[in-house]
């Protein structure tokens, strides 16, 4: 609280009073952020193009994974055989 006639209760009840009467939420990017709630919807955009991507990240990952174990499996197979 370094602004002068800052009053915690205020802000706590624009971040946590009733839901018709919140107009800020906090978001942690870094550091923790107080926003403006009309914000939202762009930061949910952005969260989820994120998610999107770290799940193509994974799903990549783990085709890389197979593609190894198999080249692995295929080998052993070849060498049991012969």
């Amino acid at each position: 609280a370094r602004i002068q006639g800052f009053e915690r209760a205020h802000c706590d009840a624009l971040l946590y009073g009733a839901p018709a009467e919140r107009r800020l939420f906090e978001a942690y990017n870094k550091s923790l952020n107080i926003l403006p709630l009309h914000e939202l919807p762009y930061y949910r955009l952005a969260w989820a193009r994120d998610l999107n991507v770290q799940t193509l990240d994974q799903i990549e990952g783990a085709d890389d994974q197979r593609r190894h174990d198999h080249g692995r499996a295929d080998h052993a197979h070849r060498q049991i055989a012969a």
